[in-house]
């Protein structure tokens, strides 16, 4: 029968069922060094079978419950096995058909694959609703970003960052827990890149992660803290949160403050534009959201957790500092691409400190932080006088004040 008598669901389950049993898709030698001759060919063969299955379960109308037996149907020949009964609920399916997906992962030859594959898990997640699936996707993110990858000249550097951005994305935005997933890259991953021998260029628990490729995994691991914060409930008139659920909020928005901390330190480590700009930048946005989503919480928590909330500030108080001190660096390198950022960062760091101040009073606890003045500096902190000093203020406590 020929495909233009075929139905479109008679197609679709065609299309399917064809990559069910596909050839073999190692590529590689068996050294596991080189490809073999024809790897172009083949990598490109499967490159297009998952972009043609994403745009199947992309499809708009699969959610449509006219459409919903042809969806159901297309995953279980994704994830039926000769042993396995089939799950009426859809969101198992959709786990099975990852899993079946996942043999995959060893075979992918470049990096630059790995966007179309994972496009196709996405897709398929987002077809069902299913949060089983997606945690199955983060899974198989975090398995290849832990493969080390080939370099080869059928891709750009442009396709293996956006490969990488997007691997980053989902392994972090669908893990169980997403700050805990960029607190173990901070303090596992990252540091074998800045140890005391000068760092190995490559990390041996993220092999994907690397000194050149560094400034995309930073950005995506701040973006993942902002997005954490702005994920806090807004408060809402007569529906106050149990206890409960305002403590969780609070050490949530503590862990938040302690990886975004993390995060600044590498600044200095790691001296290139694109890391201190995703500081400037994304630190904005992180302070913008924790006066908007955080900052009711931390004042309705400071009576009943009064040590944990100053032990919070405190370490806002540290990463705040570092902001003034990229400020300074990049007033100081002239770089305009830098200096754009600074204004609304200035502003917005003002804005955080009488915030925090306003809340102090409130809760008649004025004496544990102060203002004192601060002097610009750039990353070597090497001290600059600049005539608007005096405009340039931190918030201390009074044991640290000094130091400012």
């Amino acid at each position: 029968m020929g495909l233009t008598r075929l139905t479109g669901r008679e197609s679709s389950k065609l299309e399917v069922s064809s990559f069910t049993h596909p050839q073999s898709t190692n590529i590689r030698d068996d050294d596991g060094d080189s490809f073999s001759p024809d790897y172009p060919a083949q990598c490109e063969c499967l490159t297009l079978l998952f972009k043609i299955l994403a745009v199947f379960f992309a499809w708009p109308q699969l959610s449509d419950p006219m459409y919903s037996p042809l969806l159901h149907q297309s995953l279980e020949i994704l994830s039926k096995s000769p042993h396995s009964s089939v799950s009426k609920d859809i969101g198992l399916v959709a786990k099975g058909a990852c899993v079946y997906l996942e043999r995959f992962c060893e075979h992918l030859p470049l990096l630059s694959c790995t966007r179309p594959y994972v496009t196709l898990l996405v897709s398929i997640c987002t077809a069902c609703q299913s949060s089983v699936a997606q945690k199955r996707v983060a899974k198989i993110c975090t398995q290849l970003l832990k493969h080390s990858w080939v370099e080869s000249t059928m891709e750009t550097t442009q396709q293996r960052t956006e490969a990488l951005e997007y691997l980053l994305k989902y392994h972090f935005e669908w893990s169980v827990e997403p700050l805990k997933a960029v607190e173990e890259m901070c303090t596992k991953a990252v540091p074998e890149l800045i140890g005391e021998d000068g760092g190995q260029g490559v990390s041996s628990i993220f092999p994907a992660l690397s000194s050149d490729n560094f400034p995309c995994f930073y950005k995506n691991m701040m973006i993942t803290v902002v997005s954490q914060i702005k994920a806090i409930p807004l408060p809402t008139k007569g529906a106050q949160p149990s206890s409960e659920v305002l403590l969780d909020r609070l050490q949530s928005i503590h862990l938040s403050a302690n990886v975004l901390h993390m995060l600044v330190t590498f600044v200095k480590s790691f001296e290139k534009r694109a890391v201190l700009s995703a500081a400037l930048k994304y630190g904005t946005l992180y302070i913008e959201a924790l006066l908007k989503f955080g900052m009711p919480v931390i004042d309705v928590e400071f009576r009943p957790h009064k040590d944990e909330v100053l032990t919070l500030l405190k370490t806002l108080q540290k990463s705040t500092r570092c902001f003034q001190t990229f400020c300074g660096h990049s007033k100081v390198k002239r770089d305009t691409s830098l200096t754009n950022h600074v204004p609304k960062l200035k502003k917005i760091l003002e804005m955080f400190m009488f915030k925090v101040m306003e809340m102090l009073a409130h809760h008649d606890c004025q004496e544990a932080f102060s203002v004192g003045n601060l002097r610009n500096r750039d990353l070597q902190v090497y001290t600059h006088t600049s005539q608007h000093n005096l405009h340039n203020y931190a918030l201390g406590t009074r044991d640290s004040i000094a130091s400012v």
